[in-house]
């Protein structure tokens, strides 16, 4: 990042708006007593009572303070529910509607919360339900119907569950009413049909609604009641520039209460315009959220810096709450308190992605027990590393074990060899592969006391904090499937713990009135700072844009008066505005590099912002962007020291191989990685069947099947008589190399049977070649060595090799290697004998005379052939060894021993390369780049 420059200039710090309000209130009664202060969250509530504070100096009863949401349930007399509390009880009174089969408990919750969510809409709103939902019908009825004026089994259920919902609807409400509950909508509704009592009962209190700005149809209805008694007082927070702007978003409603309201209304209209009166507004452009994560850590540690910076009055607002956990880890130590207003979803704590993990462990066993995935993927947790003192018995001998079998399924029989302790948690995990969901919460239970104890240990709280919201939510499940008969499945409950972990939140313990304030945007409500920092402030984000949560259409909450995606815009465009009201020094964070998860283009406030001249003199736009140097990848590079040397001995003792030797030519530091250090890809297990797996199948399948003609002259009659072994043969091979049930179905199946053509295409194609030629069997897959006369190397230096194939055809004797890869022409055929010692496009050829040469002084043959039998495309038949003068002249397939001998001479001045402790391990460019 570039480095930062802020000025945090010195001024006094303008009123609140709570300040405003309470020193104004006070002004004129000269105490607080009988008022009742309403406010949009609690939150606010608690920094009005600390300006009451700094206003009193003698002891006083605190005024009573209520949030909308406690105002309207004290109203209407009713608790509100949790929301996993109402989809049960929402589930229930859809139940007796619609049968078992066509509505069950798992895949009704997903939309069961969006119907809870339109409820809630409609309550709030107080629309008629009854007429909503026959509209609803209706105009379904009218989308679906078609030419031919039959309804499709889709259209008629569709057209089912909306005639289904008013009565729906009453059942629930009555369900809840019963027993003095609800949720939320069906509290305001309530509440509007009981206001004026309530207003009634308390004449004698002065209720002042503070800081509101978006009412909904019931909250509109419960004031009109305070204001027509005469006992209230409306304080609304806008600046008159956006207030007398008559199409600027931010005053969209408030401009309509004050001509609604005009005689109660007092509005904090900030006389002298302190929006238009900043230091400073800086809109920054960075790259991607991390970026804006670091960004937004250089900013705050450069303002917390400077003397005259308060940390209570500096606030930092995540329009993305996800960028909560990054952001706290890269907090300013010149931050010595922080206040997190929000909580963190328990989604996003690692303890969810353990316990998800085992809900997918047990939910996708099989017949063949557990997937070798889900088991591994709760085996490597850290959690799970952590339910065991003993370091042989934390799950890493399992994993290993699954990986060396190759096993895709497990269970307790298959992994009884390397099974944990009877004592241990581990064994409790794995002990069955069927469980009923109270078992599985039981185990859930024992594993968060087993962790509980781990972690108090060795006192890490922050951990101990997050298993106690698991805990508390394993008991709320495990409260509700004692009761719930439909919820005595896995997959009934799944759904449950999903909806749980989204919803609930761990709170932060913090001092709220002091040190550096964490928000999200709601939060802010009522708030005011000196400075402020936004980020995420893209489409999408801020505001959330067209996405809705609803079955009700766009033009039908038009017509009856609900909120659409344009007043929830609104409302954002006001708590947005509202922040940068009495801030002096701003700063908004954009991605400018977003994406489909993460947002769109910068928001349409920020270009508001941009193009508003009356601040055009105070706000700064500019890209903050990661320096970048476009370097070239320096070449690795291992220098031969002894050790080295010594290792380099010892292998060449031993032997290189023709393909270890290609791979020096391909890249002298791979050789060095695998076929000196002898280092290995980590082991994986094979679903489907790998490329070395696939080749050594092959390789084994047709040393069986030709092994009864070994010393043989093959016959055409005798070679059609094997097909009918292939299949049998391929079957054993298959099973000892891959687990026998696998081949039975998916991607194996189809390996399995593009084998079986290839082995019948390699015995058409020696049929065909029986024809016109005589041709003997003399070896299959033989081992070859010589030892090669190194000048200057005082060690023996061996050539080894497995021979796929050696035959003698019309008496020369042929040497033929399978290759399960694609082969071209160019690849066995070359120029001049250094091209294959030195071009790794020659690497086939190479290869094909490293086995002539070691075959050539066993046996001592003036001439031999070569070639590549491309079991991929055998239709161009075997790829023979050839040598030409030029590119377009004659080929020459003859390995005569002059060739063998010049070759020799270049595959030792190679090795000589290898050898030499001058000459390091260096990477090659075309690797490197």
């Amino acid at each position: 990042m570039k480095p930062l420059t802020i000025m945090v200039r010195g001024f006094f710090m303008m009123k609140t708006f709570l300040q405003e309000i309470t020193e104004t209130i006070y002004s004129r009664r000269g105490s607080f007593d009988d008022i009742v202060f309403v406010l949009p969250s609690k939150r606010a509530s608690l920094f009005l009572k600390q300006h009451i504070a700094r206003l009193i100096s003698k002891p006083i009863f605190v005024p009573k303070t209520y949030s909308i949401e406690e105002l309207i349930q004290t109203i209407s007399g009713l608790e509100k529910l949790s929301d996993l509390e109402l989809l049960l009880n929402l589930y229930e009174a859809f139940k007796p509607l619609l049968s078992e089969s066509e509505i069950p408990f798992e895949t009704f919750i997903p939309w069961g919360t969006t119907v809870l969510s339109d409820f809630n809409e409609i309550d709030r709103n107080l629309v008629s339900p009854t007429s909503l939902f026959t509209y609803l019908t209706e105009a379904q009825r009218l989308k679906d119907w078609g030419a031919d004026k039959k309804a499709t089994p889709l259209i008629s259920d569709t057209l089912k569950f909306w005639s289904q919902l008013p009565e729906a609807y009453e059942r629930f409400q009555k369900k809840l009413l019963e027993r003095e509950l609800a949720y939320q909508g069906l509290q305001y509704r309530e509440a509007a049909l009981k206001a004026d009592e309530f207003v009634n009962n308390n004449t004698d209190k002065d209720f002042h609604f503070v800081g509101f700005n978006a009412l909904n149809t019931a909250e509109e209805h419960i004031l009109d009641f305070f204001y027509n008694n005469g006992n209230s007082t409306f304080w609304w927070d806008i600046d008159a520039h956006f207030l007398d702007d008559p199409i600027h978003e931010a005053g969209f409603f408030i401009r309509d209460y004050l001509k609604k309201w005009p005689k109660k209304s007092q509005t904090i209209r900030n006389t002298g315009q302190p929006y238009i009166q900043k230091e400073s507004i800086k809109v920054i452009g960075v790259p991607k959220a991390i970026s804006q994560v670091k960004h937004t850590g250089q900013l705050l540690d450069d303002i917390l810096n400077q003397d005259q910076v308060k940390e209570h009055n500096v606030a930092l607002v995540l329009s993305d709450e996800a960028l909560l956990d990054t952001m706290l880890g890269i907090l300013p130590e010149s931050s010595s308190k922080v206040n997190i207003t929000m909580g963190q979803p328990l989604i996003k704590t690692g303890a969810f992605h353990f316990f998800d993990a085992l809900f997918q462990m047990y939910l996708n066993v099989s017949v063949n027990g557990w997937f070798y995935k889900d088991v591994i993927r709760v085996l490597s947790s850290p959690y799970c590393k952590k339910l065991s003192g003993d370091p042989r018995d934390n799950g890493t001998s399992l994993t290993m074990f699954i990986k060396t079998k190759n096993l895709l399924f497990l269970n307790e029989k298959t992994i009884q060899p390397v099974a944990p302790s009877k004592n241990s948690i581990l064994n409790q995990i794995i002990k069955g592969s069927k469980v009923s969901s109270e078992d599985f919460i039981t185990l859930c239970q024992n594993i968060l006391r087993a962790l509980k104890d781990s972690y108090e240990a060795s006192r890490q709280s922050l951990e101990l904090h997050f298993l106690y919201g698991f805990y508390r939510l394993f008991n709320q499940l495990q409260h509700h499937i004692t009761t719930k008969p439909y919820l005595n499945t896995l997959r009934s409950i799944y759904p449950l713990f999903n909806e749980l972990v989204l919803n609930e939140q761990l709170d932060f313990k913090g001092e709220p009135l002091g040190g550096l304030q964490i928000m999200g945007v709601l939060e802010t409500r009522n708030l005011d700072f000196e400075t402020v920092i936004i980020t995420s402030v893209n489409e999408g984000i801020l505001p959330a844009g067209k996405s809705q949560n609803s079955f009700i259409p766009y033009d039908i909450k038009k017509v009856f008066g609900l909120p659409t995606y344009k007043e929830k815009d609104a409302i954002y465009a006001y708590h947005f505005y509202r922040l940068l009201q009495r801030a002096k020094n701003v700063y908004i964070l954009y991605n400018t590099e977003p994406d489909i998860l993460q947002g769109n283009e910068k928001s349409r406030f920020i270009s508001q912002l941009l193009t508003d001249n009356a601040i055009a003199g105070h706000i700064e736009h500019q890209i903050a962007a990661p320096e970048i140097k476009n370097q070239r990848a320096k070449a690795k590079s291992i220098t031969k020291t002894p050790a080295l040397l010594q290792l380099l001995q010892e292998r060449a003792l031993q032997g290189f191989s023709p393909s270890s030797l290609s791979n020096y030519i391909r890249n002298p530091y791979d050789f060095y990685i695998k076929n000196i250090l002898r280092l290995n890809e980590v082991d994986i297990v094979e679903e489907s069947i790998a490329p070395n797996t696939f080749g050594t199948i092959v390789h084994d399948t047709l040393e069986n099947l030709y092994q009864p003609l070994l010393g043989k002259t093959l016959d055409s009659n005798y070679l059609t008589s094997l097909k009918k072994e292939v299949k049998t043969i391929l079957e054993r091979k298959f099973v000892e190399h891959f687990s026998s049930h696998e081949i039975k179905n998916g991607q194996n199946l189809i390996a399995f049977h593009v084998i079986q053509k290839y082995i019948n295409a390699i015995v058409a194609l020696d049929i065909s070649r029986t024809r016109s030629n005589e041709i003997v069997l003399l070896a299959l897959e033989e081992n070859l060595k010589i030892n090669l006369n190194i000048p200057g190397c005082s060690h023996s230096v061996v050539l080894k090799g497995k021979l796929d194939r050696l035959e003698r055809i019309n008496g020369t004797l042929n040497i033929l290697d399978y290759k399960t890869g694609t082969v071209v022409p160019s690849e066995v055929e070359i120029n001049a004998l250094e091209e294959c010692v030195v071009n790794e496009k020659h690497s086939k050829a190479f290869q094909l005379l490293c086995y002539a040469l070691m075959k050539q002084k066993e046996t001592r043959s003036s001439i031999l052939f070569a070639g590549i039998v491309p079991i991929k495309s055998l239709g161009g038949g075997i790829l023979s060894f050839a040598q030409k003068e030029h590119p377009r002249g004659p080929k020459n397939h003859h390995i005569e021993k002059e060739l063998l001998m010049n070759f020799e001479q270049h595959l030792i001045q190679l090795i000589q390369e290898i050898l030499n402790p001058e000459i390091p391990f260096t990477e090659s460019e075309s690797s490197s780049f």
